[in-house]
């Protein structure tokens, strides 16, 4: 990981395994510009990954130019009574299709929409 005074960039190189972010961030991850790995039927992979928002309003995982993706277990939560938290968030695809792939149980407890934008 690198810390610079405002962000925190994770290199993960395919995958997310067994981290957890927890704050007031507007958004939890943000996938920008992944494209579709070849020959993994799965896309990018994000296991056992726990998003917690303690804040009023914000994303847990946003994507913008992004194709494939499978969450497996993990949770994306929010806290705060009464939030606008969005679990996933799609954003432009350039003319592709996002494809969000949930496998096992994906815990959403306290989230108040969970897709938005273009899933």
């Amino acid at each position: 990981t690198m810390a610079t005074k405002d962000v925190l960039t994770l290199n993960t190189f395919g995958s997310f395994a067994s981290n957890s972010a927890y704050g007031t961030w507007p958004v939890g991850l943000d996938l920008s510009y992944f494209s579709k790995p070849a020959n993994v039927a799965a896309g990018h992979v994000f296991e056992d990954m726990n998003l917690v928002a303690l804040a009023k309003s914000g994303r847990g995982v946003s994507t913008t130019h992004s194709q494939l993706f499978t969450m497996r277990g993990g949770s994306i939560d929010a806290i705060y009574p009464g939030n606008t938290i969005t679990a996933v968030f799609c954003n432009n695809c350039n003319q592709c299709q996002l494809n969000w792939q949930e496998e096992g149980v994906v815990d959403t407890t306290g989230v108040a929409v969970l897709r938005g934008g273009n899933c």
